[in-house]
């Protein structure tokens, strides 16, 4: 039980998480950003 408690270190997954989190943001900004961009027809 120790050494899964160790595989799974609790901080490891709050950073990993974050940067899951980052990468979200950015590519929910970037999907806003492109979609309000004015398309060419226009």
């Amino acid at each position: 039980m120790r050494k899964l408690n160790h595989d799974f270190d609790p901080l490891t997954g709050l950073m990993i998480l974050r940067v899951c989190l980052q990468k979200e943001n950015e590519w929910m900004l970037l999907c806003c950003f492109t979609s309000n961009r004015p398309s060419p027809l226009i």
